[in-house]
């Protein structure tokens, strides 16, 4: 091979090298973020449902409060 055949090779070939190892990053980072932006999704739908649980323990207690004085 002359230098000419491998700088062509090495033109052809480290393009696409180059450009996986950019997409291959591209990508973590993307799943990072992803990954932290799920994180706060998560916490909010705990937060959520720990309100919810005590609205319905409210709601439970202000039923039988007006069942028992429907009784009376």
């Amino acid at each position: 091979m002359d230098v000419a055949q491998i700088t062509q090779f090495i033109t052809n070939v480290g393009f696409p090298i180059v450009a996986c190892i950019f997409l291959y990053k591209q990508n973590v980072r993307q799943a990072d973020q992803h990954k932290e932006e799920m994180d706060h999704v998560t916490e909010a739908l705990n937060n959520n449902t720990v309100a919810y649980t005590a609205l319905a323990d409210k709601l439970d207690k202000l039923a039988d409060k007006i069942g028992e004085d429907n009784e009376k």
